[in-house]
């Protein structure tokens, strides 16, 4: 299977979170406490992961991350998704929101075949929900790269005076307008490629 790196997307790949340590506009530490996860897309054992030396991105590598429609493949495998729960410690007096995510990889689809990606963040506790989507419609067979903003009006930021985890869901879901057209789009590294990047914004606590 041709390898993929993907941030949805995700996710969840390098996640960008103190570039510049002194400047003002960011905290003077960010760590990484815990990743875990959960879901169709990525069974356990099937996501290695690594932490950079000053604490301040993590990589994830997907090794079962594929959505497949066509003959002889049921309903489950057109659909996948994975839960992950990123906590991060930082000083007080700041919050964060996610801005900008970075997503690559691989599909291929029949005439009539749609792939749709999603990704969405929340944080433990709160109501309030940030998503993303994108479509990739058939016929193509192709890498790809999607780049996708948040608006100001849709981003969601942590809560001040306590530190919880960022939840995201990541999902790859394929439709087919035709029962016998084939697609498939893959979340996977094998070599060992960065996924793609998660960039967040910091603010002070008012």
């Amino acid at each position: 299977m041709k390898a993929f790196h993907k941030a949805l997307m995700m996710v969840l790949g390098t996640v960008m979170m103190a570039a510049a340590p002194a400047m003002a506009d960011q905290p003077s530490y960010v760590r990484v406490r815990s990743i875990s996860y959960a879901g169709s897309g990525c069974p356990a054992g099937s996501v290695s992961q690594s932490i950079s030396p000053d604490q301040s991105s993590v990589t994830l590598m997907w090794d079962n991350f594929v959505a497949q429609v066509g003959p002889g493949q049921s309903l489950s495998q057109s659909r996948k998704n994975c839960q992950i729960a990123l906590d991060l410690d930082f000083p007080s007096g700041w919050s964060y929101s996610v801005v900008r995510t970075r997503s690559s990889g691989f599909v291929t689809l029949d005439p009539g075949v749609t792939a749709t990606l999603t990704a969405s963040y929340y944080f433990q506790g709160q109501m309030a929900t940030a998503r993303l989507s994108s479509n990739i419609y058939g016929p193509t067979s192709r890498d790809y790269q999607v780049d996708d903003v948040l608006g100001l009006s849709t981003r969601v930021w942590s809560p001040c005076g306590s530190q919880r985890a960022l939840n995201i869901n990541v999902a790859a879901r394929l439709s087919a307008a035709n029962r016998n057209a084939r697609g498939m789009i893959s979340l996977d590294s094998p070599l060992g490629g960065t996924l793609g990047s998660l960039q967040l914004q910091w603010q002070r606590c008012r």
